[in-house]
């Protein structure tokens, strides 16, 4: 009888590490997929000539605004008004570097990347957030 509760014990244990294997697996499998769905694309104007700030690690980074237009239909006739949202955009290092050779105020451009959400104190010590685009991926659009 001692026998058998012991085989029972030790066959519970071991349902209970390959539970605990399966829950650690299910949860990178969901923050992969979180991660993944962190995609963003958007097609529009660049609003000034990139900010560049290099760092002393020798990473390069670049800022701009980049300007998407849609038009909101009021009341289902006529032009609508023309609505636009001002997006800011962050590029770094070797995808900055190329950018640079190219991207100017004015241009239409795609970008490819994710949002991302940061947190600052400002120089009177407020707390200070935004969203910003990081774009990994930058094509131009022909005019």
């Amino acid at each position: 009888m001692k026998k058998n509760n012991e085989t029972k014990v030790i066959e519970m244990n071991e349902e209970l590490e390959n539970i605990d294997l399966v829950q650690e697996n299910e949860k990178e499998t969901s923050t992969a997929a979180q991660r993944e769905m962190n995609v963003v694309e958007l097609c529009g104007y660049v609003g000034f000539d990139p900010e560049v700030q290099d760092f002393a690690s020798g990473k390069k980074k670049i800022r701009f605004k980049l300007a998407t237009h849609r038009t909101l239909r009021t009341d289902g006739e006529g032009e609508g008004q023309k609505i636009t949202n001002w997006f800011p955009v962050v590029v770094w290092n070797n995808t900055a570097e190329e950018a640079l050779t190219w991207l100017r105020r004015g241009n239409k451009v795609k970008i490819k990347g994710y949002l991302n959400y940061r947190t600052w104190e400002d120089k009177d010590g407020n707390k200070r957030n935004m969203f910003e685009t990081v774009a990994t991926e930058l094509f131009a659009i022909p005019a």
